[in-house]
Parts: C-alpha cells; sequence; structure tokens
C-alpha cells in the first residue's frame, strides 16, 4: 500500500520526461527512482503500519498519496533547480500523520476499554 503515494509521486515525473521537458536516461530516473523509494514510500508506510482499521488506513493512505502526488507535480511543474526539495514535505508531513493516528488509536483504545468494564 505504500507503494500507491510512491506511484503518486513518479507519475507526475514520468508524463514530464515524455513530454520532453526533461532530458533524462533510464539509469538516472531508475536512480532517481529508487532514491524516492526511501524518501516517499519508507514515510508514507509509517502512518499506515501504525492505523489498526480499515477507516483509518485509508484515510492515512489517501493523505499521504495526496501529498505526494503534489510534491511530484510541483516537481515536474516547477524550473526553479531546488524544486527537487519539495519531495522532503513527504517525511516531514509522515511523522505528524503517524503521531496523530498513533495517538488517535491509543484514544480509541482507551474509550473501548471504558465502555467495556462499565
Amino acid at each position: 500500500m505504500a507503494l500507491v503515494p510512491w506511484a503518486a509521486f513518479l507519475i507526475p515525473l514520468l508524463l514530464a520526461a515524455g513530454a520532453g521537458d526533461y532530458d533524462v536516461t533510464a539509469g538516472e530516473f531508475g536512480g532517481a527512482a529508487l532514491f524516492t523509494l526511501w524518501v516517499v514510500a519508507l514515510p508514507s508506510l509509517l502512518p499506515l503500519a501504525v492505523a489498526r482499521n480499515g477507516a483509518a488506513r485509508w484515510t492515512a493512505l489517501a493523505f499521504m498519496t495526496v501529498v505526494s502526488g503534489a510534491a511530484g507535480l510541483t516537481v515536474a511543474l516547477s524550473d526553479d533547480a531546488q524544486a527537487g526539495l519539495v519531495v522532503l514535505v513527504v517525511p516531514v508531513l509522515a511523522v505528524p500523520v503517524t503521531v496523530g493516528v498513533w495517538i488517535a488509536r491509543a484514544l480509541g483504545i482507551r474509550r473501548g476499554t471504558r465502555r467495556g468494564a462499565g
């Protein structure tokens, strides 16, 4: 499931390379894809690993996919030399999302045990 945000990041880059916006070889793109695997897919896995139920998992997946897709679109459409740094938005946002999912899960578990005990 963590490869969905990764694909959302790479698809705009592939489309930009296919449109001729960038002169990139397959080897260069493969190296960039492996780098983004670590920077996009691995942090996107964190909230998915913490989320237990389906709704929380799908919400985390949708959020991380939107963030990754927006970062990929920004990199593909920007002419700035520093545009590649936008990829760092994904891990920066993945950590607070993971903490938020973890806190929500903990509150849900605590709330569920209080109901069952009463």
